[in-house]
């Protein structure tokens, strides 16, 4: 017999309407809300109206946006203290930063993207910074490939198909196709590093490893 699951489209829309308000640096409104998620208004001024209820949005009554409320930042500031990875990992990615002298990253796999958890941030002038809560593409770096080459193969292919991976000289505008992405992915899987053939900066270079972490 066939499970029957409920899979609450409200709450998904609400998220959407979250991410697509938090990645705006003005805010949106309920109209530009509508075009950008194909959503109907009456839905969306719906739910924005609960959430704003409940402090996690905040509307401008002059331009009749909205942007991220401070609810919102409790939540955060409460889920980001529940993390134990991070308190585990911070030793050692302070060690790792001490030796190499650039900026060490945690990241984990969230879905089809990479969620920074924490940093420890180099001392140079000129360095790479992505602070806890920053969402990156898998392809945009080398964590997201080293973290992405540690799935499955067959998992991997799906998740390309399914979403594409950005490319990193570009990663906002930019899709690769399934071969380019796999091949990029693949180097990340013999010793669990992964040196990207691309850098951020010009002067600098990036490296992502996995991090073992033993109980004891």
């Amino acid at each position: 017999m066939k499970k029957i699951t409920y899979s609450a489209p409200s709450v998904k829309k609400a998220f959407k309407i979250l991410y697509a308000i938090s990645d705006s640096s003005d805010g949106l409104g309920i109209s530009d809300l509508s075009k950008k998620l194909k959503i109907g208004k009456s839905t969306v001024h719906g739910i924005t109206t609960a959430l704003e209820e409940l402090g996690i949005l905040v509307r401008d009554p002059l331009y009749k946006r909205y942007t991220a409320g401070y609810s919102l930042l409790e939540l955060c500031r409460a889920a980001f203290a529940t993390i134990d990875l991070k308190d585990v990992a911070r030793k050692p990615m302070e060690k790792l930063m001490g030796k190499v002298g650039e900026t060490v990253f945690l990241g984990v796999l969230n879905g089809d993207h990479v969620t920074i958890v924490d940093m420890v941030e180099s001392r140079n002038d000129m360095k790479i910074t992505s602070p806890p809560g920053t969402k990156l593409p898998l392809l945009a770096g080398a964590t997201g490939r080293v973290l992405l080459s540690q799935i499955d193969m067959e998992k991997s292919r799906e998740m390309v198909q399914k979403k594409g991976l950005v490319s990193q000289g570009d990663w906002k505008s930019k899709r690769t196709g399934i071969r380019r992405g796999r091949r990029r992915i693949h180097p990340g899987r013999p010793g669990g590093s992964c040196p990207p053939d691309v850098s951020f900066l010009a002067s600098g270079g990036l490296m992502g490893g996995r991090i073992y972490l033993y109980a004891g």
